[in-house]
């Protein structure tokens, strides 16, 4: 594959790799999300699709990794001595942050957006 997003891709990555070169670091490539993501995006798929696929393979990922670190024994994978943290049991965690609130409706939520848009914060924001 050789899309405009993997060509954009590589032009970043070409751009960071000159500056971390110059600044005497290493080359950092693009992790498999990035990579992911990149290729949904030149399959066609819409950036909320891929965000989807991307959510979904994340939480399969994070999964194997807490299995194999449970497995393991240790905290981490750079660890060799330090032995995993007894988790807490969860009736110990006690929440205290707001009270819950009822969810907006569609309705409610676009009415926001619109006034947003028009009036909004984002018009501070400096991008």
């Amino acid at each position: 594959m050789g899309g405009a997003y993997l060509k954009f891709q590589r032009a970043v990555e070409k751009y960071f790799y000159a500056r971390r070169k110059a600044e005497g670091r290493k080359y950092v490539a693009v992790n498999m999300i990035g990579a992911g993501n990149t290729a949904l995006a030149d399959l066609g798929f819409s950036p909320n699709a891929a965000w989807c696929v991307g959510t979904l393979t994340r939480g399969y990922s994070c999964a194997a990794h807490a299995l194999y670190t449970m497995k393991k024994g240790r905290a981490w994978a750079a660890s060799k001595s330090e032995p995993m943290v007894q988790m807490l049991d969860l009736s110990m965690i006690k929440y205290i942050g707001p009270e819950e609130r009822e969810v907006p409706t569609q309705e409610q939520r676009q009415e926001y957006a619109k006034r947003q848009l028009e009036e909004g914060e984002y018009k501070k924001w400096v991008i």
